[in-house]
């Protein structure tokens, strides 16, 4: 499977988020929006995952003002269905507003 990383941001605490893409969740034939909680040293503090039933891509990543995150990423789940974007808001610990 594959999986990777396409943009890195530090946070307040010293930890790192990484975003990207992942084969590895959900069933195996789409990536999905993958994002993870790194401490300083390497070790996995949390991960989540995000998308739907076709491939989803972060493309980037940022530290929002009240302590969540905004990703920025590409969906072929939502949208018109033809490669769109999709701008998701998380709080700090990674879980989407609603």
């Amino acid at each position: 499977m594959q999986d990777d990383g396409q943009s890195v941001v530090a946070t307040a605490d010293g930890s790192y988020l990484v975003a990207g893409g992942s084969y590895s969740f959900g069933n195996g034939e789409w990536a999905d929006v993958y994002l993870a909680k790194v401490g300083n040293s390497g070790q996995l503090i949390w991960e989540r995952v995000y998308g739907g039933d076709q491939a989803d891509l972060a493309l980037s990543i940022s530290v929002a003002p009240d302590g969540g995150f905004i990703i920025g990423a590409g969906t072929w789940s939502f949208g018109a269905g033809a490669g769109d974007y999709w701008l998701l808001k998380l709080d700090p610990q990674g879980r989407l507003y609603e």
